[in-house]
């Protein structure tokens, strides 16, 4: 965890210095599954709202998600943009984030991270459809994972 607050402060310095392209902000939102046991499919569903910014090739950006489990979700991802001569961006991407057990009076449970690949499909200069697999691992609990595969809409403005 001491080596994760300092590698993270590293890239955005970086993100920050690179000559951006795209330079634009953008509202995401996500429906997906997630999956701790392949024999149980049906263990979630989850819904997910994204606000980020894209410097292109790389994008950084808030999410909060909530679903039928337990606690919802507030975390800080990094993406890595494949910039394609076509209509098809793949993407990778890393964060970390809390569970929120209640986000109106600030009560977090335990840390988690997760590292993830999809593909976006743009449908106009400002609007994409998105697709990816997501694994996600607490920090203190090796025995909860899960797997995240999702659907969305990523909106540019």
């Amino acid at each position: 965890m001491k080596t994760l607050f300092p590698l993270l402060a590293a890239l955005a310095l970086f993100v920050m210095l690179s000559p951006a392209h795209a330079d634009e902000f953008y509202l995401e939102g996500r429906y997906g599954v997630e999956v701790t046991d392949f024999d149980n499919i049906e263990d979630g569903q989850q819904l997910k709202a994204a606000f980020g910014y894209d410097f292109e090739p790389i994008r950084i950006e808030a999410e909060y998600a909530w679903g039928n489990h337990a606690d919802s979700e507030l975390a800080g991802m990094a993406y890595y943009d494949i910039v394609l001569d076509s209509k098809f961006t793949p993407f990778i991407g890393a964060g970390a984030g809390v569970m929120v057990e209640d986000i109106f009076d600030f009560e977090f449970g335990g840390a988690f991270w997760k590292v993830g690949a999809g593909v976006a499909y743009g449908i106009s200069d400002s609007v994409d459809l998105t697709a990816a697999l997501t694994y996600r691992r607490e920090f203190d609990d090796s025995d909860n994972d899960r797997t995240e595969v999702y659907i969305g809409t990523r909106v540019s403005f």
